[in-house]
């Protein structure tokens, strides 16, 4: 939809990201992209969260919008390496459901949840980039102007509502979260085919692939499968209802087990202090 650039403020304080829209389309390519930029320049204007970016300014001839520079490597990139393993993944995983909850909290559906659309910068922090196909509650979806075929957002992380062309929610994002979860444990996607259409039809009819069979070698810990699997229902109302439900699941698979045969003896020896007393 665009190409970002590098820049600098005027002063030369600070470094800048400047998207501009693309112009070299026909007429009516040009009025759905003015439309998805519009949508962008106010997701991004509602934006106000440590993990996701903030609108500086926008402008025209041609169009532009105007971001602080965020500096880090692409998820996508991270993978070429190999897969991460869970303590990493759910760190990230956290963030982003931190600030995919402050998104939807504002009204804001992103679609495009996906490891090319995430920086990790130092000490894993990350910045959920690109709102150009999002959503915005009360506002026109311009990409319901498009022709019906066409389904906007990468055909490996697009949520099967997305693939035919149903209303979108915050559930939409869960989807593409357990994408990117899968994908940063096994290095593999779990739908994918010969081409374009193919792999759309995956999200439709196709089984999410076990980890042992998608990473053999992958060990997760208890309860990580099932957690994902969750996340890529076909239905969004056999995933997790909101963000929040999903951080809370992360967290109780990383809590420690609690030792209930030692509460239950400090218990006994505080009833005996007790009745002691």
């Amino acid at each position: 939809m665009g190409r970002v650039y590098v820049g600098e403020e005027v002063d030369g304080s600070a470094r800048v990201a400047i998207k501009v829209l693309e112009t070299e389309v026909d007429d009516a390519e040009r009025d759905l992209l003015n439309a998805l930029f519009d949508v962008e320049i106010e997701a991004l204007r509602r934006m106000d969260h440590p993990h996701g970016v903030r609108l500086l300014g926008f402008g025209d001839g041609p169009r532009f919008l105007v971001m602080p520079f965020v500096d880090g490597s692409r998820l996508g990139d991270v993978l070429l390496s190999g897969p991460l393993p869970w303590s990493r993944v759910s760190r990230i995983a956290r963030q982003l459901t931190d600030v995919l909850a402050h998104a939807h909290s504002r009204g804001i559906v992103h679609r495009d949840v996906k490891p090319s659309n995430v920086l990790l910068g130092v000490g894993d922090h990350i910045t959920l980039l690109d709102f150009g196909v999002a959503r915005i509650e009360g506002r026109e979806d311009p990409t319901g102007r498009a022709d019906p075929e066409r389904v906007f957002g990468s055909p490996h992380s697009v949520a099967p509502e997305q693939v035919t062309r149903q209303s979108t929610d915050a559930r939409t994002d869960i989807y593409g979260l357990g994408i990117l979860m899968f994908r940063l444990l096994t290095g593999t996607w779990p739908f994918s085919g010969s081409g374009r259409r193919a792999t759309l039809d995956a999200h439709l009819d196709g089984d999410v692939p076990s980890f042992q069979s998608a990473a053999p070698a992958v060990q997760v810990e208890d309860g990580v499968e099932s957690l994902v699997r969750r996340c890529l229902s076909r239905s969004p109302a056999a995933r997790f209802p909101d963000a929040p439900a999903l951080r809370a699941a992360i967290d109780a698979i990383d809590r420690p087990p609690v030792p209930w045969l030692l509460v239950v003896s400090l218990a006994l020896v505080v009833v005996w202090a007790l009745v002691s007393w």
